[in-house]
């Protein structure tokens, strides 16, 4: 019996070693996962700090990407970040846009204008559909950012509608799109208004409003269809501003400006 216990105490005792060593191992590792996640956690915000000085324009893409990929991993979400990005796609959008005005205008050039109007049609769903995530799955998002992903979600559907009307000739699709503008652009001025003191920043949706209701038939917010004789003078219209590009000033004096 005293053999059997000895043996036992052998036994616990080398139990209890396997099971302190695990325990040490076990605890050396959460301690370095710890550390790595809090130097992560840090870098991080090292990051943020740098972007919110300097803002989110002196990154490049690729390193917005990273920041916000970075964050996810951490259950967090970066408006600016995110907005950084989505307004970088929307500045690529009206480069293109810019291209392919000069392809349409260039008999030259007609081969390639259907594929890169297709093309420029896509960019401009993609980007609509990733802002409308952005405020879809992001109800809490501080509303200093919700104007200006409304703002740019209009800006946005402004170009659909110029991209409709010639690619696809489709007058109610075109008339869809500015309503949708609208809609984005009112619930941009209600937002800025209660955020923003800045004059520039208050002004901007309301100019891009103004951009697609100044003339014509869209002084009637109600219209449901572009009619097929007046396609080609809207698509002038829309191509002649474009919201927030370079050229236009928020604020013009009216007798300066352009009638569409």
């Amino acid at each position: 019996m005293f053999r059997n216990i000895t043996k036992y105490r052998r036994h616990l005792a080398l139990i209890l070693s396997a099971s302190g060593l695990c325990l040490l191992v076990t605890g050396v590792f959460l301690w370095q996962q710890a550390v790595r996640q809090q130097q992560g956690t840090d870098d991080l915000n090292n990051r943020i700090e740098t972007i919110n000085r300097t803002g989110a324009g002196s990154a490049n893409t690729q390193q917005l990407k990273t920041l916000a990929e970075n964050a996810g991993r951490q259950g967090r979400f970066l408006p600016e970040v995110e907005y950084a990005l989505l307004h970088d796609q929307w500045r690529q959008a009206v480069v293109f846009f810019e291209g392919l005005k000069n392809i349409l205008a260039n008999p030259y050039l007609a081969a390639s204008a259907s594929s890169s109007a297709s093309n420029f049609h896509t960019r401009l769903l993609q980007l609509r559909d990733a802002v409308t995530e952005s405020l879809t799955n992001n109800p809490k998002l501080p509303i200093e950012w919700q104007w200006k992903l409304h703002n740019l979600k209009g800006n946005t559907a402004v170009l659909l509608a110029y991209s409709v009307l010639y690619h696809e000739k489709d007058g109610r699709k075109a008339a869809k799109f500015l309503s949708d503008a609208l809609i984005d652009y009112k619930t941009a001025i209600q937002q800025v208004d209660k955020v923003s003191l800045s004059s520039l920043e208050r002004a901007l949706p309301r100019w891009n409003l103004e951009l697609i209701i100044a003339v014509g038939e869209y002084r009637r917010l109600g219209l449901t269809e572009i009619p097929p004789a007046d396609m080609t003078r809207i698509q002038e219209q829309l191509q002649t501003y474009i919201p927030e590009a370079p050229g236009f000033s928020p604020g013009v004096p009216a007798e300066t400006r352009v009638e569409k």
